[in-house]
């Protein structure tokens, strides 16, 4: 008895798991397009290329802000921060 009352705990999770998936690639599970615009940025690998689409921060506003209020991004975005020269060391901290 104990045997079919995992089996259906684990039925039921997997079912959770993908209904979630599911959700999130139908575009409502908050992943955001980029904001402003973009710039591609191509970074070569060992494996190859990997092309991304970033948006650059590079205003005190922008800076501030980053990525905050944002539910996701595309796996093929980011933002690249900007600082200027000289290069110096930075640190962050998000709240959200």
């Amino acid at each position: 008895m104990q045997n079919k009352s995992i089996f259906w705990r684990r039925v039921v999770l997997i079912a959770i798991i993908f209904g979630a998936t599911a959700w999130i690639l139908r575009g409502e599970g908050g992943i955001n397009l980029p904001q402003g615009p973009t710039q591609q940025v191509t970074v070569q690998t060992a494996n190859g290329p990997l092309e991304f689409d970033v948006e650059v921060a590079d205003t005190p506003e922008e800076l501030q802000k980053g990525l905050m209020h944002r539910e996701g991004l595309a796996d093929d975005a980011g933002m690249l921060f900007w600082f200027g020269q000289p290069p110096r060391v930075v640190s962050f901290w998000m709240k959200d």
